[in-house]
């Protein structure tokens, strides 16, 4: 995994620097590593009947679109994986699979559940990373750790009330930054 990581990484490098050859080799076999991993996060989400190709497609593209925001500190397949999990929300969404109710929320919650991967996990965690501290932290104790709002407030010497606020406004926030 850490050489096909290193390969994907330099084969992005090459392609930034002009290399066709080099960047059409990344995307066909991210084409490939993106369809094995749609296809499980749709098994997992009970969303057989959607067309996996689609989110494929939706996904090269973004990444094509938005490869130069790509940092070289950041694994390429977590920051692929990011994008692709964003694209599979609004496949979902738009398809009515799920209807227009799912929520930053529901999603933080499906990819938290402990079925994700180590680089969706990573993703997730640098978007809430730019929230502001005490926000994350209760996103993080509420929604991917499980403490109930009870027990988050008595761990962080909160009332309920305001733990509800804050993790409320952290979705809405971390909404905000992965729309950026």
């Amino acid at each position: 995994m850490r050489q096909h990581e290193h390969l994907l990484a330099a084969k992005l490098t090459a392609g930034l620097s002009g290399d066709q050859a080099a960047y059409g080799q990344f995307l066909t076999e991210l084409r490939s590593a993106l369809r094995t991993h749609l296809k499980k996060r749709l098994a997992a989400l009970r969303q057989h009947h959607l067309d996996v190709e689609d989110v494929v497609q939706d996904t090269l593209f973004a990444v094509h679109r938005k490869s130069h925001t790509w940092d070289r500190e950041t694994p390429v397949t977590a920051w692929v994986t990011a994008i692709a999990r964003y694209k599979l929300i609004d496949y979902m969404r738009r398809s009515g699979s799920v209807g227009s109710e799912l929520s930053l929320e529901h999603a933080v919650t499906v990819i938290a559940d402990g079925e994700a991967d180590a680089e969706t996990t990573l993703a997730l965690r640098q978007a809430m990373a730019k929230l502001p501290a005490r926000m994350n932290a209760l996103l993080q104790l509420v929604k991917i750790e499980g403490f109930s709002v009870r027990e988050a407030a008595l761990q962080t010497n909160s009332s309920e009330s305001a733990v509800k606020v804050n993790v409320h406004r952290a979705i809405k926030l971390l909404k905000g930054v992965i729309g950026s």
